[in-house]
């Protein structure tokens, strides 16, 4: 004799289902080995860079379901200096893409007193190996408190950052790839290496820019200040350094207007960014 046997669902059905998974999400929470991820974090960025040294002081599943990083450093050996830092970092699967072969992590983080969002894409299944698209928009960053470009630059550049970039290529020489940066600065200052027209520094009140960057040549389309004693404008291309941003070689045409004196001045740039050569023209 058959026996029907049906299974009946009522509300506590669903209660006890729901403390299930709220009881697996707080083991797995608690079960985290963040420790050991940290680590392999570390170990992993040292391989494809040995230069580089990755500090992240804890990893922890957050929900939706993704991972956050705090107080994480990249730092460089050789330029103890120079490092890029974040309060937090998020990061996130984009579920989508595995079911096209991709591989997608979309991310956000808090740092410089400002925000950045982005996503990373690959072609390749399960791996970041190969070329990387990258999208990335920045919004409220310190200008000021960024080490990294402070060191590289020899100069401490001030403003609050906002600003959108593409990147299509192999890390970490990013050199060979393509990519653009459209950004705005307000508030802020450039030191300059020598005095020009009477400045040591150029104080903005904006300054608007997009800049492409293919084959190691970053060409500049537009690049315009605005204050309140001098105005300018630039374009031109520089053809980047890879061991020294300083020695990357510039052929750039500018123009400056000094609205006190209702002055013109029309030059060329040429020569190494960190020491160019002026031509009035």
């Amino acid at each position: 004799m058959k026996r029907n046997i049906r299974l009946k669902i009522t509300p506590y059905t669903f209660g006890y289902a729901a403390f299930a998974v709220a009881a697996l999400i707080l083991f797995l929470y608690l079960r985290f080995p963040g420790d050991i991820l940290v680590r392999y974090l570390a170990s992993s960025a040292s391989a494809v860079n040995p230069d580089q040294v990755l500090h992240i002081d804890s990893a922890k599943p957050v929900l939706p379901p993704g991972l956050t990083f705090t107080n994480v450093t990249l730092g460089f050996r050789n330029h103890p200096r120079s490092t890029i830092r974040a309060d937090a970092i998020t990061v996130r699967p984009g579920y989508l893409s595995l079911l096209s072969g991709r591989t997608a992590v979309a991310f956000a983080a808090n740092a410089y007193g400002g925000a950045v969002k982005g996503q990373a894409d690959t072609k390749h299944f399960l791996s970041f190996q190969g070329p990387i698209d990258w999208k990335l928009a920045a919004d409220g960053l310190d200008m000021e408190k960024i080490s990294y470009l402070k060191d590289r630059l020899g100069r401490q550049i001030t403003g609050q950052f906002k600003g959108t970039m593409t990147f299509s290529g192999q890390l970490p020489s990013f050199f060979n790839g393509a990519g653009s940066l459209e950004f705005a600065l307000s508030n802020g200052r450039y030191p300059l290496p020598e005095p020009f027209l009477g400045f040591d520094r150029l104080d903005f009140k904006s300054v608007e820019a997009l800049v492409h960057l293919k084959n190691g040549i970053l060409t500049i389309t537009k690049l315009k200040l605005t204050g309140d004693k001098v105005n300018g404008a630039l374009s031109g291309a520089i053809t980047l350094d890879k061991a020294d941003i300083n020695r990357s070689e510039i052929n750039l045409n500018c123009t400056f207007e000094l609205p006190p004196e209702n002055k013109k001045i029309s030059m060329v740039l040429t020569g190494p960014l960190g020491n160019p050569r002026i031509r009035y023209i």
